[in-house]
């Protein structure tokens, strides 16, 4: 373990800039022979899922905290639930004390803390209130402080101060996000109710990187102070990774600020009202998402393109223009002077082609879960081929069902279009790159008044003095929508809350002698009822009477139905005996019944023929005979 936050992080740091020079993504124009304009891998999505990113957790692993010697730093886009990985994990006596990486800083806010599947709820000092989940009831077990990443950082002192040797006050962990946790349990008996799911496993839910919008006059690009917020707008997420160091490292100069304006107009687009069937709005593009720094950024580019139905295109003069889903009308116009060759690919209405697309999107009601929402599907195309063609659609930095399903329509058109093609252009087709609408009057197809689609982007030749581009006729309406009629986004509703159970009942306690394993002794059979469920974990728990700790135990229900029937491991003969029956779900604590008085069952003892010691049985007192 790293000695220091600032040490470990600037190891990963360390790592993942070795392989900077081949991961990034800058052409030179200028002395290149040819570029590729990048585009959203989303059409492509509709015959195979996107490909995970190498190097970014999945979903499911970056909600919780992990434990590894070199993790992948971690950054984030919108407001999105994060675990992370721990720097620090020390028990020392009762207490322990963990800090837990996050993600890289700065972010606006942490909104959330989490243990396991619980939000926690932090009251004075950062001590968090006690539940059935974590505390058994006392506010004085766990503690919980963050840091947003700013730099420099403040050290957690609590835990400098408890583990001096393993944390000193040079641990700030400068540019962090971090949780610093302390926690003790208080007497032994009490572990399993003050933390009924284990050690606690740390996350957040977070507005996490403060990004650039040029739309603000008080931000200055060079100055991230001035950056103030987070944004969900997918197009200034988009704009932040494609600058950043750790995003595709495009140069400001060259590539974007030529274009700022038309970038600008794609912000604005991301931010207008999209009226909800139940009522209200949403913005038409908006969500979260997360990427790891050592993978290969343009997966992360893709899913934040995917999103939003983009495009990012480069012109001829090398400058990247970003087109989000929604039609415009095309400025350029290619007629038959322009194309020398031309490649029309195979018929979009075969049997084969896909006419349902199932739409993904991490919804935040569903606990932050890759879920699917209703499926945008084409009855026309299905009655024509007799059959469902289906596809899933993932788009991992989208938090809205209607949105995803917005998304899917315009996929799907653009898959059944009824001309695809790959043209080869004369430079003075060299006007078309970077735009994503083309109007075309190319009477060698039969196209006259049409108007094309980028699909992949474009390559310029400049040895055959050449251009490349695959297009597909647009449809104009691919984006209209009418929330009424077509927005049925299969509500999830909201998360799931455990169902509220009443604890079980004792009908009887009654002694039996067991024999088990070598061992001779009185043992417990426990009758009862509790909920009708199969998903229920069974304890019996007993003490003498007056004591202050409890004997707990797992059994097993070995009676049908909501009765329950079961045995306890050996108790104490002889005595008056406390007893509780209880049970629990995946999602909630031990519930536990009144307190039963039983007994005392005696036991007497008289040596056999041949020398042993034996126990026999008599009614509910079991006595040698």
């Amino acid at each position: 373990m790293a000695d220091t936050i600032g040490e470990w992080v600037a190891n990963a740091a360390a790592a993942a800039a070795s392989d900077q020079g081949a991961s990034a993504f800058v052409v030179d124009v200028v002395s290149a022979l040819a570029y590729v304009a990048t585009t959203v891998a989303v059409d492509m999505a509709v015959n195979a899922a996107l490909k995970a990113a190498q190097g970014t957790p999945d979903i499911e692993t970056a909600k919780g905290s992990k434990k590894q010697p070199i993790p992948p730093r971690i950054r984030g886009y919108g407001r999105r639930k994060l675990g992370g990985y721990y720097a620090l994990w020390e028990a020392k006596g009762s207490s322990a004390f963990d800090v837990v990486y996050i993600c890289d800083g700065p972010i606006e806010a942490i909104d959330q803390v989490w243990s396991h599947d619980h939000v926690l709820t932090i009251g004075s000092g950062g001590y968090v209130e006690g539940s059935a989940d974590y505390g058994g009831g006392a506010n004085d077990l766990i503690r919980v402080q963050s840091r947003l990443g700013v730099v420099p950082e403040t050290h957690y002192a609590e835990i400098q101060t408890a583990v001096p040797t393993l944390w000193t006050t040079a641990c700030r962990g400068d540019g962090v996000v971090s949780l610093g946790c302390d926690y003790k349990h208080g007497k032994k008996e009490n572990l399993a109710a003050d933390y009924p799911n284990g050690d606690p496993s740390w996350s957040i839910t977070g507005r996490l990187s403060r990004i650039w919008d040029p739309r603000d006059e008080d931000q200055d690009r060079e100055d991230p102070t001035t950056w103030p917020t987070a944004s969900a707008n997918i197009g200034l997420q988009i704009l932040d990774f494609c600058l950043h160091e750790t995003g595709m490292g495009m140069d400001w100069a060259t590539e974007i600020a030529p274009a700022i304006d038309h970038w600008i107009g794609e912000f604005d687009i991301c931010d207008e009202d999209i009226p909800l069937a139940a009522g209200g709005t949403e913005k038409r593009y908006w969500g979260s998402g997360y990427y790891a720094v050592p993978a290969d950024p343009q997966e992360m580019l893709d899913k934040l393109l995917a999103a939003c139905d983009g495009r990012l295109l480069k012109d001829q003069h090398g400058v990247w223009r970003l087109w989000v889903g929604k039609y415009r009308a095309p400025t350029v116009t290619l007629t038959d002077e322009d194309i020398a060759d031309y490649d029309i690919e195979g018929d979009a209405q075969a049997f084969d082609a896909v006419n349902e697309i199932v739409p993904k999107f991490v919804s935040e009601a569903a606990n932050w879960t890759l879920v699917d929402t209703t499926a945008w599907r084409d009855e026309t195309a299905v009655d024509r081929i007799g059959r469902v063609v289906s596809a899933d659609l993932p788009l991992e930095c989208s938090n809205s069902g209607p949105m995803s399903r917005r998304v899917a329509k315009a996929v799907l058109r653009r898959q059944q279009s009824p001309f695809r093609a790959s043209l080869t252009g004369k430079l003075s087709a060299a006007d078309a790159l970077g735009q994503r609408w083309i109007a075309a009057d190319l009477p060698d197809l039969g196209l006259t008044g049409v108007v094309l689609e980028m699909t992949s982007g474009g390559q310029l030749t400049f040895s055959r003095g050449s251009v490349s581009l695959s297009v597909v006729a647009a449809d104009p309406t691919a984006w209209d929508w009418d929330a009424a009629t077509e927005e049925d986004s299969g509500e999830l509703g909201s998360r799931p809350v455990a169902e509220a159970l009443d604890p079980p009942t004792i009908a009887a306690v009654t002694g039996f002698f067991e024999s088990l394993g070598g061992t001779d002794g009185l043992r417990l059979l426990v009758t009862g009822a509790g909920p009708d469920r199969a998903d229920l974990t069974w304890w019996i728990r007993w003490r003498v009477d007056g004591a202050t700790s409890w004997v707990t135990g797992e059994v097993t229900d070995t009676a049908a139905g909501a009765s329950f029937s079961g045995a306890s491991s050996f108790v104490s003969a002889d005595v008056l005996l406390e007893v509780q029956l209880g049970y629990e779900t995946a999602r909630s604590g031990i519930q536990w019944s009144a307190t039963e008085t039983a007994g005392p069952f005696a036991l007497t003892y008289r040596a056999s023929e041949d020398g042993d010691v034996r126990l026999t049985e008599d009614g509910q007192r079991r006595i040698l005979e």
